[in-house]
């Protein structure tokens, strides 16, 4: 990492997608302060809690995170609006904001960060769009294509979705579930070659 560490919040409703973000910006030296899943208890934690930086899925079940951005942004506070969709979700007062396109990249996710990061340093409000599109290589094991690893992230992001285990104290023992499942996808696949 580049940068000065910072301390982040995450809003997400998708566990899987949570949980590998969290892990990203962990890597990079990251504090993640955060992961929430729903707007009203994130507009709590985004009035009140001491973040350098939010990373927010625009669509959250259908709600949008822009009640959230204002927030952050009445408190000077740098965000990142993430999607799947690209930035055509964004309207209005946030059309021209930092996108991050899901699944994440780790040098892209960096960047965006300290862009994000520098803007708020320099007061600058006006950002002009700077949509990152992204590759897809959360998952992806040592020596695969791309594709492959792909299918191993969307496979266990999918497996993971349920609700259950969204917001909840079985969301940690599921989480750690997952890794040792990834770990045991890796191994094998390590093996086989």
């Amino acid at each position: 990492m580049t940068g000065q560490a910072k301390r982040v919040l995450i809003l997400e409703d998708e566990f899987l997608v949570a949980m590998l973000l969290e892990d990203l910006l962990l890597e990079m030296g990251h504090q993640v302060v955060g992961s929430l899943a729903q707007v009203g208890e994130a507009m709590t934690f985004a009035d009140q809690a001491d973040i350098d930086l939010a990373i927010l899925d625009i669509n959250l079940a259908g709600t949008k995170s822009f009640p959230v951005a204002e927030i952050l942004r009445r408190r000077g506070i740098p965000f990142v609006f993430a999607t799947g969709y690209g930035s055509d979700g964004l309207t209005g007062d946030f059309e021209n904001e930092l996108t991050l396109q899901k699944p994440y990249d780790p040098d892209e996710l960096m960047r965006t960060i300290e862009e994000a990061s520098a803007r708020a340093d320099t007061g600058n409000t006006s950002n002009p769009r700077a949509v990152h599109r992204l590759t897809a290589t959360a998952g992806q094991l040592p020596g695969q294509s791309p594709a492959r690893g792909n299918s191993l992230a969307i496979v266990t992001w999918w497996w993971m979705r349920p609700s259950k285990y969204r917001d909840s104290t079985a969301s940690v023992a599921a989480r750690d579930s997952a890794r040792a499942g990834l770990a045991r996808a890796a191994s094998t696949a390590a093996m086989s070659r």
